[in-house]
């Protein structure tokens, strides 16, 4: 699981694959001017370094199995395929005499056997001769637990001898003694202590006690309800940081760019393309019932700031509020024979690229929530206050999942997915669920 992969093999990764690729671009390219050569490698390695940008397929946190690694990197070769494929249609002095069919031919054939290879040599160097020994200090119960953790995954690297338990944290004396006893102490790479175990005095004079008997010492935190949330480390000068219940946005600027640039993209083609639907649905609206044919509703976005989302109305005015009348689970009974339709097949969601094209919200994202139903779930479930963190989307893991919640459960469960999406936004994952959504869409699943 978690196992950062050394700085040398990224390094060598990127490396040979630059030269690769740039091998690839020379041999397809016919007798050409220097300044042709030279424009079509940098074009080339600036396109990889973009599409990696978004993959990160050199600094992989996480040896997760050869399966998600080459998965990886088979994503990020079609999708760097297809941009590299669209300058076939352009015919200026920069690609003519340009071979792409023969380079993306020769790129599909070499990078898989390259990578495997990698993939191979890494982990046999990484997990293999790599492998760390260390003991643990601290009381039975919190050190029986670590050992076990490192003892049944290997992809950590290390292999723990045994433990030292400690009957009284108090006694820094006894514990030293205790250590100095070990065979173990002093010999093995790493000695990991439970912080839970002793007061920070006597944890601070173990770590300076092994320090004199030049023992490595790692620190076992107890603050798993933390880190269960998303959580990075660094240091701020000598300070110690850990950051918690971060997005990928806010560590990546690139996939926060990006995906904006997609949810613009997006909506921008979805109001063209089925502008004929669009003003067909809007004129049944109009002609089946009276009223407007949009309504809008106060919903709770980005850090819990409100904004007015927008529909297409599915349901029948009351007197009482002409303009914005409630959408209440409870209110079933109001919604008009065609509001039935645009709402099983999600047409009455369309008006929200309206608020995506104003920044209020974004294409998929957790579901956007009514005050009320924010504050009610916050009082019996605050940890979701997390996806406050994130723009709302106009889809949802929890809305496919799930669907219209019509009671404060089915919102639980259905936050409770949301959550999921917020600890690992990316592209990939929003074109899974666009992907997921049309078939919710094509079946009429609505409802």
């Amino acid at each position: 699981m978690l196992k950062r992969v050394p700085l040398f093999f990224s390094i060598t990764n990127i490396f040979v694959d630059l030269f690769l690729i740039s091998w690839l671009v020379i041999m397809s390219t016919y007798h050409m001017s220097f300044s042709t050569y030279i424009f079509r490698i940098t074009y080339t390695v600036l396109l990889w370094i973009g599409v990696n940008s978004i993959y990160n397929i050199y600094f992989l946190s996480y040896i997760n199995g050869k399966v998600t690694f080459l998965l990886k990197n088979f994503q990020f070769l079609v999708a760097f395929s297809l941009l590299y494929f669209t300058l076939k249609s352009y015919k200026t002095d920069w690609f003519i005499a340009y071979d792409f069919d023969t380079l993306l031919f020769r790129l599909w054939f070499l990078f898989p056997i390259w990578k495997t290879l990698f993939f191979l040599v890494r982990r046999y160097v990484v997990i293999k001769h790599n492998r760390q020994s260390a003991i643990l200090l601290g009381k039975e119960k919190n050190s029986l637990e670590v050992y076990k953790v490192l003892k049944k995954d290997k992809n950590h690297c290390v292999d723990p001898k045994g433990f030292v338990h400690i009957t009284d944290p108090s006694s820094l004396d006894t514990i030293c003694e205790d250590l100095l006893s070990t065979k173990e102490f002093g010999q093995v790479d790493w000695l990991y202590i439970s912080s839970t175990s002793f007061e920070t005095t006597v944890l601070n004079s173990i770590v300076s006690f092994c320090e004199l008997h030049h023992q490595k010492v790692r620190i076992i935190t107890d603050i798993k309800s933390v880190y269960q949330r998303n959580t990075s480390f660094e240091h701020h000068d000598y300070i110690p940081i850990i950051t918690v219940n971060y997005t990928p946005l806010d560590l990546n600027i690139f996939t926060a760019f990006y995906k904006r640039v997609f949810d613009v993209s997006f909506s921008l083609g979805l109001v063209v393309l089925g502008f004929p639907l669009w003003l067909f649905t809007a004129l049944m609206i109009k002609f089946t019932s009276k009223g407007p044919i949009f309504y809008k509703q106060e919903r709770v976005g980005l850090n819990r700031k409100s904004f007015l989302v927008y529909k297409f109305r599915s349901m029948a005015v009351r007197e009482q509020d002409a303009e914005t009348f409630s959408s209440d689970r409870n209110d079933e009974m109001y919604v008009t024979s065609w509001g039935k339709f645009i709402r099983k097949y999600r047409i009455d969601e369309v008006p929200q690229i309206l608020n995506v094209l104003k920044g209020d919200m974004s294409v998929v994202g957790p579901r956007a929530l009514a005050k009320y139903e924010v504050d009610q779930m916050l009082e019996q479930y605050p940890q979701f206050s997390r996806v406050f963190s994130v723009k709302p989307g106009v889809t949802s893991l929890g809305q496919i999942r799930y669907g219209r919640a019509k009671t404060l459960q089915e919102t639980y469960q259905r936050m409770r997915i949301d959550v999921l999406y917020h600890t690992n936004i990316s592209l990939i994952l929003d074109f899974k669920i666009l992907y997921l959504t049309v078939g919710v869409v094509l079946r009429g699943e609505g409802e």
